[in-house]
């Protein structure tokens, strides 16, 4: 495939790729996740969340208009993952607590659904097992996360 060069619009690249995979980023989720100083830092407010999930779309948008469907994955539920235990493990002066972390989730997917109705929203973390951190997906969790993609992927072509 054929997309333009993002750096030289006037200048066409070969890629093979025609799919781009956006997951979850560490903006607004834990403390040190803004390469700030963690006693500098403090939880997003509304305003700052709806930036993230900005910046966010124009990856998307920026994927679409150089021909590339972009997959927006769906953040995993609260219960399914152990935030506490994460703030523990990695020493994090704070980590978004169950209301924090939902509005997140919900902001993220239902803004994303509504902006960019050509991209791909895959629910590819569901039954989200942890590693022993409480927050990143053990092996098996990423092998199906993975599949969830190929399964999209194909029943988008």
């Amino acid at each position: 495939m054929a997309v333009r060069n993002p750096f030289n619009p006037a200048e066409t690249l070969c890629y093979n790729a025609q799919y781009v995979v956006l997951t979850i980023a560490n903006d607004c989720l834990h403390s040190g996740a803004f390469m700030i100083p963690q006693e500098e830092t403090q939880p997003c407010t509304l305003k700052e969340l709806n930036a993230y999930v900005d910046r966010l779309i124009a990856i998307g948008q920026r994927a679409l208009e150089l021909g590339i469907t972009p997959i927006y994955d769906r953040y995993p539920a609260y219960s399914e993952m152990n935030l506490p235990l994460s703030k523990q493990v990695y020493g994090m002066n704070w980590i978004l607590d169950e209301d924090g972390y939902n509005e997140l989730r919900d902001l993220h997917s239902s803004r994303i659904a509504a902006e960019l109705p050509d991209a791909l929203i895959v629910d590819m973390w569901r039954k989200f097992t942890p590693l022993n951190d409480g927050l990143h997906p053990n092996s098996k969790t990423s092998m199906s996360a993975a599949r969830r993609i190929v399964r999209a992927i194909n029943k988008n072509k």
